[in-house]
């Protein structure tokens, strides 16, 4: 069971992934569930459960035939960034906690990526070391001439490695070449994460979500150039407390605010 426990704000969280054990003697307010291949018929009444879909690569295959399921300029950019120099790198959970520098350099970027994008939010530090301890995320990277082009992160439990967050650095460059330098790079390192997995055992690369907003089908069309296939994928958040329902209702409340204000914006 991969799984996690912190706080946010005044309740404490549990998070559990990829499958669904006991958790009877649980003590936290929220639980909630991610990545799971089949709905869970047992629950709660007061829960939130999201059906979305992802894409997923085959790690079994040999890597010539994993590769060959790319679209084929998709290939051209991946031998063109590896022979301009890009570097990668692949932090495990172990290298991460001994360099925490790391995760700060990671969240830093994250945040970066999303100002550049119009969008709030900022990540967790101790949430990150949460899934560290956890033995539960992966980080990677890819530089070129010593500056910093993305970072990828995964969830991962042996046997998948599930895209978590990721930041690409294109946006705060002016010239066309470097972009077009950074988005070869990103495509070559999502190849390089494929293959390191694969190496160390894993049967499954999942992209972390394919979105249905209509802001995102770039972002769609992208994952798409790697020749994974689509999977429905279940998420849930369960309150386990009074603090846990109270919680839960208020997030209802956030979503059905949202859903409103995008029908309106669509009408």
């Amino acid at each position: 069971m991969e799984k996690i426990t912190y706080k946010d704000k005044f309740l404490n969280l549990a998070e559990y992934w990829f499958q669904v054990e006991s958790t009877e003697k649980l003590k936290c307010d929220i639980l909630s569930y991610h990545d799971l291949k089949e709905p869970i018929i047992d629950v709660k009444s007061n829960i939130i459960v999201r059906k979305a879909q992802t894409l997923v690569n085959d790690l079994t295959l040999s890597t010539e035939e994993l590769f060959s399921k790319f679209k084929s300029d998709t290939r051209t950019k991946i031998r063109k960034a590896k022979k301009k120099g890009v570097v990668t790198k692949f932090y495990s959970s172990t290298d991460l906690l001994a360099q925490l520098e790391i995760l700060d350099e990671f969240i830093e970027a994250h945040h970066q990526f999303l100002i550049s994008k119009n969008m709030k939010g900022k990540l967790k530090k101790d949430k990150l070391q949460a899934y560290c301890k956890a033995n539960m995320l992966v980080l990677s990277t890819a530089t070129h001439d010593g500056d910093n082009m993305g970072y990828h992160s995964f969830i991962v439990n042996g046997q998948i490695a599930r895209g978590l967050y990721l930041a690409s650095l294109y946006r705060n460059k002016d010239q066309a070449a470097d972009k077009n330098l950074i988005g070869d790079a990103n495509r070559l390192l999502h190849w390089e994460d494929m293959c390191r997995f694969k190496e160390l055992g894993y049967s499954t690369y999942d992209w972390g979500g394919y979105s249905k907003l209509e802001e995102l089908k770039n972002v769609n069309r992208f994952k798409e150039e790697f020749g994974g296939k689509k999977e429905d994928r279940y998420h849930y958040l369960i309150p386990n407390s009074y603090l846990g329902n109270l919680g839960i209702f208020a997030l209802r409340g956030v979503n059905f605010i949202r859903n409103m204000k995008s029908k309106k914006q669509l009408n």
